[in-house]
């Protein structure tokens, strides 16, 4: 790396530093939240299936979705995780870590034959869980489509 490359690389980092500090200073909270989320994801192949796991305490079955894009080998998790609050009256915030809002998260599947139409997925204490079962060679015909989870209590 050149000094001039240096030079303007510090510069940009001392830039945002700045602005992070201005916000910090001004008490904005909004500064995590208003990067967005998407939630993490586990994805585990065995002989006989591809599971995709996903943390998504808080979200509504009925604000999920999962998408199915199988010439790109794809499923596409959106959703909305609403804030509760923190009840009646007014409160001053100290920290906020938990993001809430609309989510989309791409995942890519691994490049196994997969029988993506018979894919099932559920909600379990928070965590999304998706079960994709591989199919015979060649067997792959699913087309796109939208999926809705359900929740097991």
């Amino acid at each position: 790396m050149s000094s001039k490359e240096r030079d303007e690389w510090l510069w940009q980092v001392g830039t945002q530093l700045q602005r992070l500090s201005e916000e910090l200073a001004n008490h904005a909270p909004r500064v995590a939240r208003g990067l967005g989320w998407a939630p993490r994801v586990d994805i585990v192949e065995s002989e006989t299936h591809v599971f995709v796991r996903s943390e998504v305490a808080g979200v509504d079955p009925a604000e999920m979705r999962i998408c199915i894009y199988p010439d790109r080998n794809v499923l596409v998790l959106r959703g909305r995780r609403d804030d509760p609050g923190f009840g009646p009256g007014r409160a001053g915030a100290h920290t906020l870590e938990i993001f809430f809002g609309e989510f989309e998260r791409e995942v890519q599947l691994p490049q196994v034959e997969l029988a993506l139409g018979m894919l099932e997925a559920e909600i379990h204490n928070g965590m999304l869980m998706i079960s994709v079962p591989k199919a015979p060679q060649g067997a792959n015909i699913a087309v796109r489509r939208t999926i809705r989870v359900k929740r097991i209590v």
